[in-house]
């Protein structure tokens, strides 16, 4: 979530991704979602870690069938793969180690880039895809205007996790 959102309820419990994002945990149930606070903490005796962990495991028990099919360009290099479930959690597939490996066998690249505009929408496309300008300025419209808005940052995702892309590599993917 934004880190407005942390910033307006100092009592969520959250975790930094970027500057301005920030990993939040969700109490899902079906057709609405609360978020865990301190109190929950204290209620259930436990702490933000084991919180944390616990979501990553229910996160990656509710992805387990995503199937993750890549596209290949139509103008030319590269392919892309998006994850669009439409249960909220897309953006937070980001963290799962699982999700990483898959994306970086159904592209058949050591590293991808990946933009998260939102929390419903997932991207990602080999370094040297050719429409990557292209989708680094939809990643970048599209976290200013859908709802539910994260950040236009993208990521590196390789075997070893994901980082932040470098101003070289941002340069990179924005030139066409």
């Amino acid at each position: 979530m934004p880190i407005e959102y942390r910033q307006q309820a100092k009592e969520l419990i959250s975790r930094d991704l970027t500057a301005t994002v920030v990993i939040a945990y969700a109490l899902d149930q079906g057709e609405r979602y609360s978020l865990v606070t301190t109190d929950d903490l204290k209620t259930w005796g436990v702490n933000a870690d084991a919180v944390h962990e616990a979501a990553l495991v229910g996160l990656e028990a509710a992805s387990g069938a995503l199937a993750i099919g890549a596209k290949k360009s139509a103008r030319g290099r590269g392919a892309y793969a998006t994850i669009l479930t439409q249960d909220g959690y897309d953006a937070a597939r980001l963290l799962l180690p699982s999700i990483r490996q898959r994306l970086l066998k159904a592209l058949g690249s050591d590293l991808v880039i990946a933009g998260i505009p939102n929390r419903d929408f997932l991207v990602a496309w080999t370094p040297d895809f050719s429409a990557r300008a292209d989708f680094a300025a939809k990643v970048s419209e599209d976290s200013k205007s859908r709802s539910h808005p994260l950040t236009d940052e993208l990521f590196v995702l390789d075997a070893n996790g994901f980082r932040m892309a470098t101003s070289a590599e941002l340069a990179e993917q924005r030139r066409i």
